[in-house]
């Protein structure tokens, strides 16, 4: 069986020939040591496969193999070039961290936000572009034969990094309207980079991301979430869901309180299962012939500061709480910059050690 066929009967509630693992890399280092040295559409699928990896949702860009320098800069763009505007945001590239700072905003209180100009680019233009890049990138992951799914949306998320935690917080509260637009002129933007996807039948699932929660719980007022948010949401994966692609939603943290609401949108799977946040067994037995659970190693601390034995139990415990029956896809969420290759070999190969089909045997 490969990667693909293990990965659809996953989605589909069936078991398949064994537990499939889906992650992104986004260590500059493993991806040299498992995927050598050359072309970033070479080596960064390659590194998935030698890991041992069925899914992947990375872009195979330079800054993804360590390329790319620290830099500061400039622009009115915003979210992938997808968001324009009016005035400049200033953006630092951490290539140690392997991630994009916003370090500074064109506004900075309430009276400011009534000057913000938010416009998408032109949805003809969002399409070509993003059908061009999901294309590339699937064609790389399968010349080595890992599946390639896409991952975007991120209204709520785009939206608090534009105006940051402050003053988004006095926003909701106190601009509730006024948010709500700068959430909707976004999702413009959103829908059409979905339904690029959506109508060049990318892969088989497709993974919307939006940070809603913490550790301990939801990061804002499920009323808001509920009202103001969803209803967005909604509109967002319309395409995907006609287009029968599996929806798979991300965000960190226990978001068991919002489950039930995600499932109603048409959400057919959680990712990640964090095992020091939600007990990926209770979770089973309450939404397990609703939703795919993917995670079940956890990224916080083990990952990165424990033993390779340490990791492999906890896969192992995982597995045997969240496989039977199938809908369970074995992920540490991504291999950070810090994370121990053996560590992630370990995570993996317990897929193939504790995960074949039947379990019991």
């Amino acid at each position: 069986m490969d990667s693909y066929e293990r990965f659809v009967r996953v989605l589909n509630f069936e078991e398949p020939d064994r537990v499939p693992t889906l992650d992104s890399i986004r260590s500059p280092r493993i991806i040299r040591e498992m995927g050598g040295i050359g072309p970033a559409e070479e080596v960064i699928p390659r590194a998935h496969k030698a890991l041992g990896l069925d899914v992947a949702y990375g872009g195979v860009g330079a800054a993804s193999i360590g390329e790319e320098p620290a830099r500061v800069w400039r622009s009115k763009y915003y979210s992938l070039g997808l968001i324009v505007c009016e005035k400049p945001f200033t953006f630092r590239w951490d290539p140690v961290a392997q991630t994009t700072w916003l370090i500074d905003r064109p506004f900075k209180n309430l009276d400011d936000l009534a000057e913000i100009r938010v416009e998408p680019l032109s949805e003809d233009k969002i399409i070509e572009e993003q059908t061009s890049e999901f294309l590339r990138s699937r064609k790389t992951y399968e010349k080595y034969g890992v599946v390639f799914i896409g991952y975007g949306g991120s209204v709520l998320e785009t939206s608090y990094r534009i105006l940051g935690w402050p003053l988004f917080a006095q926003a909701m509260f106190r601009e509730t309207n006024r948010l709500r637009k700068l959430i909707e002129k976004i999702a413009i933007a959103a829908c059409a980079y979905v339904k690029s996807y959506a109508e060049a039948r990318i892969g088989p699932a497709f993974i919307y991301g939006d940070d809603i929660a913490y550790k301990k719980g939801l990061l804002f007022n499920p009323n808001f979430l509920r009202n103001d948010w969803l209803p967005i949401v909604r509109k967002i994966v319309e395409p995907l869901r006609r287009a029968a692609i599996k929806l798979i939603y991300h965000s960190e943290g226990n978001t068991e309180p919002m489950l039930n609401d995600l499932i109603d949108a048409g959400f057919e799977g959680l990712w990640p299962v964090e095992p020091q946040v939600m007990d990926i067994g209770e979770i089973k037995k309450k939404y397990g012939d609703k939703i795919i659970l993917i995670g079940g190693v956890d990224n916080h601390y083990l990952l990165q500061h424990g033993a390779p034995d340490d990791v492999e139990h906890q896969a192992k415990e995982s597995i045997e709480k969240a496989a039977p029956g199938s809908g369970f896809c074995l992920s540490t969420d991504e291999l950070n910059p810090d994370t121990p290759t053996m560590n992630a070999m370990a995570a993996y190969k317990a897929a193939r050690k504790y995960g074949v089909y039947p379990l019991d045997q």
